[in-house]
């Protein structure tokens, strides 16, 4: 189940890469890596709220249908290459660092809000277990 989650969640993340058009490989690696990184954060705290963390079904569905939403966005977008600047055959360019692209630093940007959102509410919130 390890395996097909991380597949999953690789497959999505690429998917979701590919829509951005990216042509820095530093900053199509980092947009992978984000939203894989968003994917498992949203897929946690979706199972908390809902009380499954402990279901394994549930975060399988969830991962199916994001990859499902990933899909559909990359279709309508007229099927951009999914390995965005490791397919350009062309000759070596200037690299374009990542934060130059809007896009990017929106989602760098998000996640960050994110992660320090989790710490605050980690940090605040007593833990809800027969030891506490």
């Amino acid at each position: 189940m390890f395996l097909i989650s991380g597949l999953l969640i690789l497959l999505a993340s690429i998917f979701f890469a590919s829509i951005l058009k990216l042509k820095s490989k530093i900053s199509y690696v980092l947009v992978i890596y984000l939203f894989a990184f968003s994917n498992i954060l949203f897929t946690g705290h979706l199972g908390s709220l809902v009380s499954l963390m402990n279901t394994v079904i549930f975060y399988l569905a969830i991962e199916i249908i994001v990859l499902a939403a990933g899909v559909i966005l990359w279709r309508n977008q007229m099927k951009p290459a999914l390995w965005g600047p490791f397919t350009s055959t062309s000759k070596k360019k200037k690299p374009i660092p990542f934060f130059k692209n809007p896009d990017v630093l929106i989602l760098i940007i998000g996640v960050a809000i994110g992660i320090w959102f989790c710490a605050v509410l980690a940090y605040s919130v007593p833990p809800n277990n027969n030891d506490s």
